[in-house]
């Protein structure tokens, strides 16, 4: 007589800095597959111990207006992400990926997961295991977050808006989550690389001249005033608000594809702007939730790496060095 094999899945956080809203969650299932599976089976080799990388992922935001949330508009009639998670629907959820040391890969084994629309997502990979009693257990565990941020294309006029939270979690948007405008800083060791600070930046333009991810990655607006200015030696800086104006140089539903067809690899953006990258005047404006997490395949991928590599690493260099 077949007999089913009762498999448990546990949702395991890991630790590590984190939005402090996730829960372990346990879903018991049954599981007609009574044959043995290895504890690794989705397990990538460890990378070597030398290497720096983190995974990341970007889903895209639908905003919807269905649910009687009025479109959100500025003074000035500029449209604005909408101001209560109702204001979205369900989000186009992408590939996970992995940087290391420069190059941008599928993260095998690794997907996102978000266990009911309004709760946390988490970079989650499957662990199986056989237990003394010959039963099969499958952890869904989750990768330690580094940053989860929001990253909005209001139109020419808010080219870039964000906010350090997912937007689709969040009541109301305020004091505490509140949307913000690019802000850079200067390098204290390379005086041409501009950084994005997710807060508290010094300019509201780029502090090389002539760099060769404008206008492709930002709009001229956000150049060097001074036509003087040092050449550009690279962006560095806010990791996840990056990644999202990259993912937003496409057109909607293809933002994978700059990560896909090796546009940002090497510390180099070689892609362009698609023709159809930009929102509609009128709203709504285009989004995409982006979160960043260790590498749990490389011990050395850490919370002080990541942020080491913000403060000091080039996640694009200019392409006429």
């Amino acid at each position: 007589m077949d007999v089913e094999d009762k498999v448990t899945q546990y949702y395991v956080p890991r630790t590590g800095r984190s939005s402090g809203h996730k829960h372990s969650r346990k879903i018991e299932k049954r599981d007609k597959d009574t044959k043995s599976k290895d504890a690794n089976s989705k397990q990538e080799r460890a990378l070597p111990s030398s290497s720096f990388s983190f995974l990341f992922v970007v889903n895209e935001l639908k905003v919807v207006e269905e649910n009687g949330v009025p479109p959100a508009a500025d003074l000035y009639g500029n449209p604005l992400p909408p101001r209560t998670s109702r204001g979205y629907g369900p989000e186009i959820v992408g590939r996970v990926w992995r940087y290391r040391d420069g190059v941008v890969s599928l993260a095998e084994g690794f997907f996102w997961c978000r266990p009911e629309p309004g709760s946390a997502g988490a970079i989650c990979t499957v662990n199986n295991y056989i237990d003394e009693h010959g039963q099969p257990f499958r952890f869904l565990e989750q990768t330690v977050e580094h940053s989860t941020f929001s990253v909005f294309n209001c139109w020419r006029f808010l080219p870039c808006l964000h906010a350090d939270v997912d937007v689709t979690t969040v009541g109301s948007m305020g004091v505490d989550n509140k949307l913000s405008h690019l802000e850079f800083y200067q390098d204290h060791t390379d005086s041409g690389v501009t950084r994005i600070r997710a807060s508290g930046g010094s300019q509201r333009h780029v502090v090389g001249g002539r760099p060769s991810w404008i206008p492709a990655l930002l709009p001229e607006t956000y150049a060097a005033p001074s036509s003087h200015a040092q050449q550009s030696t690279g962006l560095g800086g806010c990791l996840p608000i990056i990644i999202g104006l990259l993912a937003l140089t496409k057109k909607p539903g293809h933002t994978d594809d700059v990560f896909r067809n090796g546009e940002w690899n090497g510390n180099r953006f070689r892609g362009g702007r698609s023709s159809r990258a930009e929102p509609e005047p009128t709203g709504p404006v285009r989004g995409v939730l982006v979160q960043v997490c260790c590498d749990s395949t490389n011990p050395d991928s850490t919370i002080d790496a990541i942020t080491d590599f913000e403060d000091r690493g080039k996640a694009i260099r200019d392409e006429r060095l």
